[in-house]
C-alpha cells in the first residue's frame, strides 16, 4: 500500500480505503506475502481486467485533447522537460 501511495501521491490510509473498496466491488484482489505478512500484493481480478480497454480509450481521448494543436516536436519537447523536472525529485 505504501508503494502505491507513493506512486500516486496519496497517503497510505487513503490508498488502503480505496483498495478495500475495489476489493469489495470485485475489481482487485489482495494477497499477503507468505514470507513477509506485512507485504500485500494487489492484483486485478477478471472483472478488473475487463475494464482495461475502457480505461485505455479514456486515457487516449484525454491525451488527444491534451495535445490538441501541439506539434509532434512540441510534444517531444514537453516530455523531455517533464522528465528533466521529474529526475530532480
Amino acid at each position: 500500500m505504501a508503494e502505491i501511495a507513493e506512486k500516486i501521491g496519496r497517503d497510505k490510509s487513503t490508498v488502503t480505503a480505496l483498495v478495500d473498496k475495489l476489493v469489495r466491488l470485485g475489481y482487485v484482489a489482495k494477497e499477503r506475502d507468505t514470507a513477509d505478512a506485512r507485504v500485500v500484493y494487489v492484483t486485478l481480478t477478471h472483472k478488473g481486467n475487463e475494464l482495461k480497454p475502457v480505461f485505455e480509450e479514456i486515457s487516449n481521448t484525454v491525451i488527444d485533447v491534451f495535445y490538441l494543436n501541439i506539434s509532434q516536436n512540441e510534444q517531444e519537447e514537453l516530455v523531455r522537460i517533464l522528465n528533466k523536472i521529474y529526475s530532480n525529485f
